[in-house]
């Protein structure tokens, strides 16, 4: 894993740990900046970041979870500019896989995402029933495929706040 953690950006060349570039069809949403931890490459089954990854999603493995987590907060603290303030939000798992695997990943994370850095924690987004897979898909059909399958939730007003998407 840490090998995996230091590889290189392929936009700026930069340390993964250290990059902060924003996908042009991230950036577009209106997402200015990006914590990273390591690379993820789908093709790479069998590298480090990839079976962590996995652990996580299907296995609900704890350990490897907070692991995983705390790596994701201590990237946002890397963050040139402070995270004071921010909500701390997932996009959610979708609810087939939910049922499948009896847990969503994404919002465990984000929880202790949220208390490492202590920040509040909002469940913001949802996925309809029969929402569509980004399993895959593209980056550019991933960006299409999202703008009708995670929603917001009709409770929540994201009036005046700045989250931070796990």
């Amino acid at each position: 894993y840490i090998r995996a953690r230091q590889g290189a950006c392929r936009h700026c060349g930069r340390g993964m740990m250290h990059c902060t570039c924003v996908p042009e069809e991230l950036a577009r949403s209106g997402i200015y900046r990006v914590a990273k931890v390591c690379p993820y490459y789908p093709e790479r089954k069998h590298s480090p970041e990839t079976k962590l990854l996995f652990a996580v999603k299907r296995k609900k493995l704890y350990h490897a979870e907070r692991f995983m987590a705390r790596e994701m907060a201590a990237a946002v603290r890397r963050m040139p500019e402070s995270c004071d303030g921010f909500v701390v939000t997932y996009v959610p798992r979708r609810p087939e896989s939910i049922n499948e695997y009896g847990y969503d990943h994404a919002k465990n994370l984000s929880r202790i995402v949220a208390k490492e850095l202590g920040l509040t924690f909002e469940d913001v987004f949802y996925r309809p029933e029969g929402a569509k897979e980004q399993k895959g898909l593209t980056r550019k059909e991933r960006s299409k495929n999202a703008s009708g399958t995670i929603l917001p939730r009709d409770n929540v007003s994201a009036k005046g706040k700045r989250y931070i998407i796990c």
